[in-house]
């Protein structure tokens, strides 16, 4: 997929979670657009499962939504079901799906829910069915999504798009920025990358997994010397605050690999006693920023951006300002 695909994915995505009680056809027709980029790589064609009765409600009539058949093996079926999670599931409801599923000899089933599963949810469908169903959310869906490889075909059309979706976001952020929670987190991760690259730091971003501790890495030049910083960024959709073990983590990243000094932040926070494992030096090297540091950096980017004055910082003062 390009980007431009990629791009639209994430669009019909957030129109769906915004018009979740919307026309059902035409939450479809953006699903199967969706699915059929994320599955397309794999050898999947989708299908419309059946024609859609609108006033039809038992699912045991008209089981899924649409399917995607393997083009290389007909009989590799998966059947998709799209469910706006108005009512918990329950092992009736799944054991429908499972029966349907085998009635028509489609060997995987995914469910894609319109809320947020619970834990509850998530044991009850992984103790009973854990090779035949899947029962995914937007969450999921965008993260699948996120992992997909993207062709680079003009890398100067790249750098274009990497910059409008900054200058989006940034803008959008500061506007509401409520809409942060909204990221996922390796987009956040472009996104303050992306800021910071603007302030004429050296960039690099590192990959999203075996990522040595940090997901920034940032060069800057004084008549001095050349000066090297990390930053490590946690964005945990479920709220949880970062403790005490990934801050002696980050700081021994910072010391092993000689860095200036670190940056950690955590959109949601650090626990009450995060900061007791370090020593008063300790700290010297490393400062921590919350959600509202990269408001801040978002605010000053788009004035930035948008031509308005800006007073003149050093490239220390923009990264450390407003942290503690």
């Amino acid at each position: 997929m390009n980007y431009e695909e990629k791009e639209k994915a994430y669009s019909n995505i957030s129109w769906i979670e915004q018009n979740i009680d919307g026309n059902i056809l035409d939450i479809r027709n953006n699903l199967i657009s969706v699915f059929n980029l994320l599955l397309e790589d794999d050898g999947y064609e989708m299908t419309r499962y059946q024609a859609f009765n609108p006033e039809e409600k038992f699912m045991i009539i008209y089981p899924f939504d649409f399917s995607a058949v393997n083009k290389s093996n007909s009989s590799d079926i998966i059947g998709i079901i799209y469910d706006k999670g108005n009512e918990p599931l329950s092992s009736w409801v799944i054991n429908l799906f499972v029966n349907n599923a085998r009635q028509q000899n489609i060997p995987r089933t995914i469910i894609l829910r319109g809320k947020s599963i619970s834990d509850k949810e998530r044991t009850l469908i992984f103790n009973s069915f854990p090779y035949v169903i899947e029962v995914i959310d937007f969450y999921f869906l965008r993260n699948w999504l996120s992992k997909k490889e993207t062709s680079i075909d003009n890398i100067n059309e790249v750098s274009v798009l990497l910059k409008a979706f900054n200058d989006r976001f940034a803008k959008i952020i500061s506007a509401e920025p409520d809409k942060i929670n909204h990221l996922e987190w390796r987009d956040l991760e472009r996104l303050v990358a992306g800021i910071l690259e603007e302030f004429n730091f050296e960039i690099e971003l590192t990959p999203g997994s075996k990522d040595g501790g940090k997901d920034i890495i940032l060069f800057c030049k004084s008549i001095e010397s050349r000066r090297s910083y990390i930053i490590e960024i946690k964005h945990w959709r479920s709220g949880q605050k970062v403790g005490q073990q990934y801050i002696k983590d980050f700081f021994n990243v910072i010391i092993n690999e000689k860095r200036e000094k670190g940056l950690y932040l955590s959109t949601y926070g650090y626990t009450d006693n995060a900061f007791e494992v370090l020593t008063e030096i300790e700290r010297r090297k490393i400062r921590f920023g919350e959600k509202e540091k990269i408001i801040s950096l978002c605010n000053f980017y788009t004035k930035k951006r948008t031509g308005i004055w800006v007073p003149e910082k050093s490239n220390e003062e923009i990264l450390f300002e407003e942290t503690k």
